[in-house]
């Protein structure tokens, strides 16, 4: 049985993003206050990040697709650490220790860095998988300064896949909401080359496979998280006409995109 939809409340999606090495956890120049940003006012973010030794155990557990789901679209762009406090690239402690020389000071350097982020296809191309209608709930994210929240503002109208600053609820939705329909895009729409309708989608600065994405993957701000770490009142709303449109059987596809899987387009 096929799965229709999804709806998740305040994942992790990218447990690798813990750990000391990932490029999240580097000082970004254009934010403010960098020291809490990641968990000011944001508890329960926090106490996932303190459980994810208990629940993973071993750090090589987080590159885990299956925990990790944003790892089936992009490769992990750092080295498995030998704990889940250290640096992989730490000559004392690191797995590659051996790959070591000596510097001019005598200390012992790595003789390899980590590995850049590659983007990965998922659905495979001879997988007859597609990426379900998805919705991505999560709470509102720590405070950015006034500075940078206008910049980020600024920035995200340009581009409407721009994640939230820093590692919290928000921004690990936006990342995996982000590559989902980047899969949709190449994966399974057929774009229509009609002139006309190519014209109309340039005017806009939007195109057919772009909007179908948009619809298809959601994420939503619900607001402050409840005592309880239930959702609100207000991500109640969102969901129930979500699950409605799903019941009622009304088509996936919109009026502007083809499915690629359509039995009159046939799987290319």
């Amino acid at each position: 049985m096929a799965v229709r939809g999804c709806i998740a409340f305040n994942g992790i999606y990218n447990w690798t993003k813990f750990l000391r090495d990932h490029p999240i956890n580097e000082p970004d120049p254009d934010l403010e206050e960098q020291d809490d940003i990641m968990f000011r006012n944001d508890a329960h973010f926090l106490q996932m990040k303190q459980y994810t030794q208990a629940l993973f155990v071993n750090p090589s557990h987080l590159f885990d697709s299956f925990a990790s789901p944003s790892l089936f679209f992009f490769s992990p762009e750092l080295l498995v650490p030998p704990n889940f406090t250290d640096s992989a690239l730490s000559p004392g402690t690191s797995h590659f220790s051996h790959l070591s020389m000596e510097d001019g000071n005598g200390e012992l350097i790595l003789l390899f860095t980590h590995p850049r982020r590659r983007r990965l296809v998922f659905p495979p191309r001879t997988s007859t998988l597609q990426i379900p209608e998805t919705l991505l709930l999560h709470t509102k994210p720590p405070p950015l300064s006034p500075s940078s929240l206008k910049k980020w503002q600024q920035e995200k109208k340009k581009t409407p896949s721009l994640e939230y600053p820093g590692n919290n609820f928000q921004s690990q939705a936006e990342e995996l909401a982000k590559y989902m329909r980047a899969s949709i895009d190449k994966s399974e729409v057929l774009r229509s080359f009609d002139p006309e309708q190519q014209e109309e989608e340039e005017d806009d600065g939007t195109d057919a496979w772009t909007k179908e994405a948009f619809r298809r993957i959601q994420t939503y701000n619900v607001g402050n998280i409840t005592n309880n770490y239930t959702l609100s009142g207000k991500g109640g709303e969102i969901v129930a006409p979500w699950l409605e449109t799903q019941f009622s059987g009304k088509p996936l596809r919109t009026s502007f995109a083809e499915d690629r899987f359509d039995p009159k387009y046939g799987r290319k």
